[in-house]
Parts: structure tokens; sequence; C-alpha cells
């Protein structure tokens, strides 16, 4: 193109010196001739090339919209077009991706040429995650003709077939895993692009491939044993654990109430949920109970105490440990809800009314008229006995469940987007007795499990409010963590977690807190850390830290005591375990932030790094980065994780 263009020009030039001279008619002729045919090439170069910007456009955007048709398929239960429209719209990214691989003029322009790889990578990465979506959708859903208003309704031999259908073509999944895998690769080796429009479907399409890819290894994980977990082989049980994080515990909260829940072929066929007072007096193991519960709760373990664990891999098996010991109905799981996802959940589900209860709850109102119905409501309603009080929010569980059978397709992805943020915010945690179901529960991270691997620096900071009431609801925390790598071969740190007891009125949960508001919190580091100071906690008769191993984690335990309107700071210091060390001596230091379950608070990081790490990556985007000093500020509303590798 720029050949074309300048060999123009000098022609034209050649041209008007000619007209000048007047010397050869003949010559000036010629030269007009092809100049004519030159500024037709050009004219037709870039009519051509606007075109082609009109063909690619055009394929972006019939794409789009195939992408955008698979959601009305879902919606009018259309279900033989989910698997052509993702074909359709890679189909269509396909063809858009040839239009630019013929633009061989774009190489000659540096900053076009780049931009051009960029959208083909785009395209093409697109193009084959579609196609591979499309490729099982119609194994799928090919001969599924029903239309019914929601999964509830389809008859149980259909709900059957569809379970082992889905099982089977797994397998297939798992054979071409690998095409997806590599257009992920592809995708995350592109640079950003900067134009503003191919910029942002980059980044929409980033989340979509990385989602895909997540949802591909969650089908395989799982698929061996659908047919275990949703009954096709016979009714399966699950005892369901309601947890309010106003009463903070390990797990998320203190167990309020319960539920059994049985499943066959995929459909809720049974559920009955109860006030944990029905089984306070029935789960005593005989054993005494861990030293703060026993000082401040009661003597033995029971069910409302078997959530000590923050790892509820842990806490499950001790749950489980105590239903069998005393004869209670046989279960195939148990599976944690902490409070806040009624939230969440009422947000996608609408307003809903519980049958025998005057209240309407909505997102807005849940969690205010379930304390006064709790605290007081119930006197002037119903229940005859106080230990019936409770009651509700079992019944308000068992509308939710059954009413999330019934969500219409039309809010079945948003619905679905809810339970997946809820399982990352760990507001619901699994626990299978069975080890292979446990092991994909694991690899999901979905089961609540401490995660420390190996050569990686680790933190968790788990509080238990023993017997305080809903004092957590006028609890305000924050956390405070610096690292010191300065010296590598003596790394330390310290973490300091600053409680105020403020006077919340406002929040109705706040009236059934006691003045006194006690705390057993640990700090949970990689086993080969030591904690050399702790201040803050006011130790026991016994005195001194709490030391305990979980797996390759040692946990350091004190007592925290506050009366409302008092602030204070625990603080721990401690040198970072010999395998950060050697960690260091490769150039990388690596963090894991787990958060407590039922908990989202704020977190201040500072990293001090070595002087001769003066080029290095972070793989965190809210770091800002001074003299060696990388400063974070965020929250534990979800694990964190940090990597700094020096370049």
């Amino acid at each position: 193109m720029i050949f074309i263009l300048s060999l123009t020009l000098l022609i034209y030039n050649d041209t008007i010196k000619n007209d000048k001279s007047q010397t050869n008619s003949k010559m000036r002729k010629t030269k007009k001739t092809i100049l004519l045919l030159v500024g037709c090439v050009f004219l037709f170069a870039i009519s051509e090339s606007l075109f082609s910007l009109w063909q690619l456009k055009y394929e972006i955007t019939k794409g789009s919209s195939s992408i955008n048709q698979i959601k009305t398929a879902i919606r009018n239960q259309e279900w033989p077009e989910i698997g052509n429209k993702n074909k359709e719209a890679a189909d269509h990214f396909q063809k858009a991706s040839k239009i630019l691989s013929r633009r061989i003029w774009l190489a000659h322009l540096p900053f076009l040429n780049k931009e051009r790889k960029i959208v083909q990578g785009i395209l093409d990465a697109s193009s084959v995650s579609l196609n591979f979506w499309g490729s099982f959708a119609e194994k799928v859903f090919s001969d599924l003709k029903i239309k019914v208003p929601n999964l509830a309704s389809l008859d149980e031999n259909t709900r059957k077939n569809l379970i082992i259908t889905l099982e089977e073509n797994c397998q297939w999944l798992k054979k071409n895993k690998t095409i997806l895998n590599k257009a992920a690769l592809t995708f995350s080796s592109l640079p950003q692009s900067r134009i503003a429009q191919f910029s942002s479907y980059q980044n929409i399409a980033r989340d979509f491939l990385s989602s895909q890819k997540e949802i591909t290894d969650l089908l395989i994980d799982f698929s061996p044993y659908l047919s275990k977990i949703l009954g096709t082989d016979g009714e399966k049980t699950y005892l369901l654990l309601f947890q309010n994080h106003y009463e903070i515990e390990p797990t998320g909260g203190l167990i309020s109430s319960y539920g059994l829940i049985t499943v066959k072929n995929g459909a809720i066929v049974n559920f009955e949920s109860y006030d944990i007072s029905k089984l306070l007096n029935k789960t005593s193991s005989g054993e005494w109970a861990s030293r703060p519960i026993v000082l401040y709760v009661e003597s033995a373990w029971t069910f409302a105490s078997a959530n000590w664990w923050p790892d509820f891999k842990k806490s499950g098996e001790f749950i489980n440990f105590l239903w069998q010991k005393n004869n209670l109905p046989r279960i195939d799981g148990v599976i944690a809800i902490n409070s806040p996802i009624l939230e969440d959940l009422l947000r996608a589900l609408g307003p809903t009314e519980v049958p025998g209860y005057p209240y309407i709850f909505t997102a807005d109102n849940v969690m205010g008229v379930l304390e006064y119905e709790v605290r007081s409501g119930y006197k002037d309603r119903r229940a005859k006995e106080a230990k019936e009080r409770k009651e509700v929010i079992a019944r308000l569980a068992e509308t939710i469940i059954k009413k999330t059978g019934q969500v219409p397709y039309a809010k079945l992805i948003q619905f679905i987007n809810t339970i997946f943020a809820s399982l990352q915010k760990k507001d619901l945690m699994f626990y299978s007795p069975d080890p292979q179901i446990e092991q994909a529960l694991i690899g999901a991270d979905w089961a609540g499990t401490l995660k420390k691997r190996k050569g990686q620096d680790f933190l968790m900071s788990v509080d238990a409010n023993l017997g305080s009431g809903k004092a957590d609801a006028g609890m305000d925390v924050t956390m405070n963590l610096k690292i010191d790598l300065r010296n590598p071969a003596k790394p330390e740190a310290e973490f300091k977690k600053n409680f105020a007891y403020v006077l919340n009125l406002d929040n109705p949960q706040f009236a059934e807190s006691l003045y006194v508001y006690r705390n057993y919190h640990r700090l949970y580091v990689p086993e080969g850390s030591f904690v050399y100071a702790s201040f803050g906690g006011q130790n026991d008769v016994e005195g001194g830290l709490d030391f305990e191993k979980e797996q390759e984690i040692v946990s350091a335990g004190t007592y925290l005591y506050l009366k409302k309107g008092d602030k204070k700071t625990l603080l721990f210091q401690y040198y970072l375990a010999p395998e950060i060390v050697d960690e260091l001596e490769k150039g990388r230091y690596s963090i894991y932030l787990q958060k407590q379950p039922g908990t989202s608070r704020p977190l201040s990081i500072k990293i001090l790094l070595p002087k001769d790490w003066k080029d290095f990556k972070i793989n965190f985007s809210q770091a800002q980065v001074q003299n060696n000093i990388v400063t974070i500020n965020t929250d534990l509303s979800i694990d964190r994780e940090i990597t700094i590798t020096k370049k």
C-alpha cells in the first residue's frame, strides 16, 4: 500500500514537470495512463480494505449475536439449539479470523499489525472454545425435546436419563479438554489490546474462557460420581447445617438449626428442618471438649460445638461421627450453609413467603426479620415453647431450597452465578464420607479445607465466639500483615488483628450480645514457623499460647475479652518457616491468605523485599510498589494469593 502511494506521487510529480516542458506528448499520455491505472489500483485497495473491515465487523457482530441466542435457547428450552448456536458463533469468528489473516499489508504498519495479531488470537481462541462446547451440547441435549417450566418439573425418567447422559459424555470432555486448555493458554499469552473496543471484548473473552475451563474441570472431576451424588442408584440424604455468622465460629457461625434433604434421580423427594435444640441432648460424644469450650460453653462435645475446626473436612468428619454415634438416620454427606448466603439467594430468587409466618423475606430485610422472630416475634405469634423460637430459620431454609428447584430458565444463569459466588466465599461447603467424592470436592475447592501448598507461605486468622451471644454483630474487625524479607536468611512477619466492640444499636442482632465478648483466636501458619511474641490476648489460668498441629500447619491460640465500647489489638510476631527461606533463595515469595468462613474483613499488607530484588513481577493487580516495599489494601471476602518473583 505504501509502495503504491509512493509510486503514484513520483509519477504525478514527473507528469507535472513534463507538462511544463511540453516536449514529448506521447510520453505524457503514457504517464497519465499509468497514473490513472495506479489511482484505480489505489482506490480499489482502499475500497477492498473498507469492505474487509465491514465484513470483519459483520462477522464479529453475528458471532456475538449467536452467543446471546444461546441464552435465549436456554430460556425457551430449545435444547438442540444450544449446540447449534455455539457452533454458529464459532463459524462467524473463524470467518472473521480469516479476513484478518488476508490483510498482509498490515504487516508493514507495526502498531496495526500487533493489534491484528491480538484480535486474531482472540477470535481463534473463542471459536475453538465455542466449537468445543457446541459439540458437547449436541451430545447431551440433541435428543431432549420436552419443554417444562423448570428443572423440578422434569419427570423422573427424563431426569435419570439426563444425568446418565451427562455422566457418559463427560468422558468425551476428559479426552478433548487439551483443545480447550490450548485455547486458554494461547489467549493468556496475548498482550492487552490498546483499542478500547477490542480490549473490552478481550476482557470478557478471557473471563469466559477461564470459566469454561473451570466448568470443564468440575464436570470431569464429578462425572464419575454424579449418580452417587444425585441418587440415580438410590435415595441420598444430606445433613444441612445452618450457621449464624453473628455468632462467629470456625466454619462460619453457630449451628442454629439443621435439615435433612433427600434426593433421588436429581430431584428433592423429602426435606425436613429443625431447631438445633432438638439435637443438643442427643449428641454428646462422652468425651471432653476442647479446653476453650470446656471453660466457657460446655464440658463435652455436642452437635452445637462440633464445627470447632476451620478445616471443614475435619469438622465434617466429627459431625458425621457424632451423628452415627447417636444412631440417627443415615446421611451421605454434610453441607454447611452460612447465613450471608440467604441475602444472595433471596436477591436471585426474589421476595419469599414462608408458610405459617407473616413475613415477606427479601435480601434487604432477611437478617433483621429473622432476629425479630427469634428474639420476640415467636412469643406474639405462634410458638408455645421458647425452644421453637429458631424454627423460623429452618422453615425459611426449607422454603428457599424448594424454590431453587423451581427457578425459571430465565433466571437460571443468575442463580448458578450466585451459587458459584457463595462457594468462592465459603458460605457453602461440603463434606462427603466417600473418599473419592471428598477428593473431588477438595479439588473443586468446595470442601473448605486448609490450602497449604509446598513452598508457599500461609496465614489464616480464626475467631470462635465463646458463648457471647450475637456479639459479632457489633464487632468491627480489621487486620494488618507486615512481612519482612529484607534478611532472606531469617524472614519474619507481624500480624495484627484490631477489634472494636462498638455499640451498634441499629442492628437488632446486637441486642442478644453479652456485655463481655469472649473470643478464642487462632493464628494458622506453616509448620516450622516460630511464634516468638504475642500481645493483647488474655491468657487463661494456665497461661501461654495454645499450639496445635493440623496437616502441615500449626495454630497459635489465645483468648480475647472485650467489654462493650472497648478496643483491643492482638499481635503475633513470628519467623517464617525454613521452606520459605529456600524459596527466597530461588527468587520467589508466595503467600496464600485464607478467609474464615462467615467473615469478610479488611486486610492491609506490607511486604518489605530484599535489597537486591530491583526487578520483579507481582501477580496482584491492587499492589503498589515504592522503594522495594509492596503495599496492598484488600479484604478477605474470598481467599487471596500473592506471588512475587524476582526477574
